[in-house]
């Protein structure tokens, strides 16, 4: 709850010396902390959910959220060596693939919404944080190389609404072995799928 509540005072500017955290000022760093953790209607019930607080785990856009949180479980469950890897193919709602899917980023910003980038990252780094969207970050050799082996496309069941924010990545091999992972929500997406606390205090302390 502390944690929440200090969000809250940044996203507004305001003071909150008991939550202090060193090295933050309120003031000089609201605007980026406000910007990245973030509240939202995440089960809105327009879109299949249940109404009620959602927070965005990733420092990125929340359409690519789905096909991160997939990678990440995948690189947790398996050994992955990405000079191995053969192509990564991430299928996404066709809504939200129509601005995610940016196989060439140009800048940071561009990267936030790419979710080739974001899927590189994800699978090199274990996370992704704000400095990947820094300088030129984007630009990255390692991240740019593993691009050019995933592809983005709409998931063929996605259609209803209870599918609209899901993702499925899968992950073949230069042997012929495929690993894949699906998931139907990007945690925190709301009341019914809650952020753990320590990814919540690890989001806050990144800002």
């Amino acid at each position: 709850e502390g944690v929440v509540a200090r969000i809250g005072a940044l996203r507004h500017g305001h003071q909150a010396d008991p939550l202090a955290h060193p090295g933050i000022d309120d003031r000089k760093d609201a605007p980026r902390c406000g910007q990245e953790i973030e509240s939202q209607r995440g089960g809105d019930p327009r879109h299949g959910g249940r109404g009620g607080l959602g927070i965005k785990q990733h420092p990125c856009c929340g359409s690519t959220h789905p096909a991160v949180d997939a990678m990440l479980l995948l690189r947790r469950e398996h050994n992955i060596a990405p000079d191995k890897i053969a192509r990564i193919d991430s299928w996404t709602h066709p809504r939200r693939l129509a601005h995610t899917d940016r196989p060439d980023p140009q800048s940071g910003l561009d990267a936030k919404f790419s979710v080739q980038y974001c899927l590189a990252r994800a699978l090199l780094e274990g996370r992704i944080v704000l400095e990947h969207f820094e300088g030129e970050a984007y630009r990255d050799p390692a991240v740019r190389a593993l691009m050019r082996r995933i592809h983005a496309a709409p998931h063929p069941d996605t259609e209803a609404a209870d599918k609209q924010l899901g993702a499925e990545v899968r992950v073949a091999f230069d042997d012929g072995r495929t690993i894949a992972k699906q998931v139907g929500a990007a945690l925190g997406r709301g009341p019914d799928n809650p952020l753990p606390a320590d990814a919540l205090h690890a989001k806050f302390a990144n800002c």
